[in-house]
């Protein structure tokens, strides 16, 4: 069972500037292990928290890699899962002003070369970019 890991430093900052403008969702805060996300939990999570975004006036989406089953710290998500993740937030919340970036998704893998290594995350960056050009143009 791998834990999750949470940067919790955005909610820090919002916390001690005491913002509360900012709908602020984070997957590491709910999610710490692989049964977490399970039986449709993760599902049902991001759909309330786009809901709370819908009256946003700017989205920023870090669709990152690091929630993936083979991340060493992340461990969570499978492949499928992080797909309908980014689906979901480009369908729901593409008529928005959208930024998104991609990030993380450190994978370990031994008797690989350095290109071999990072392939994975590559695959899962690439994902992301061809559903929000499938979606959003």
């Amino acid at each position: 069972m791998i834990a999750a890991h949470y940067g919790n430093g955005t909610d820090d900052i919002i916390s001690q500037r005491r913002i509360n403008w900012i709908e602020h969702h984070t997957f590491g805060k709910h999610f710490y292990y692989a049964e977490d996300a399970q039986a449709g939990r993760f599902e049902a999570w991001l759909e309330k928290a786009i809901s709370r975004c819908q009256n946003c006036d700017l989205i920023l989406y870090q669709a990152g890699a690091d929630p993936h089953i083979d991340h060493p710290l992340g461990g969570i998500l499978t492949t499928k899962q992080m797909s309908w993740r980014d689906r979901t937030v480009f369908e729901r919340l593409g008529h928005k002003p959208l930024v998104w970036n991609l990030a993380g998704g450190y994978q370990l893998a031994k008797g690989l070369t350095e290109a071999q290594k990072r392939e994975p995350v590559l695959a899962l960056h690439r994902e992301t970019a061809r559903l929000h050009t499938a979606i959003l143009g």
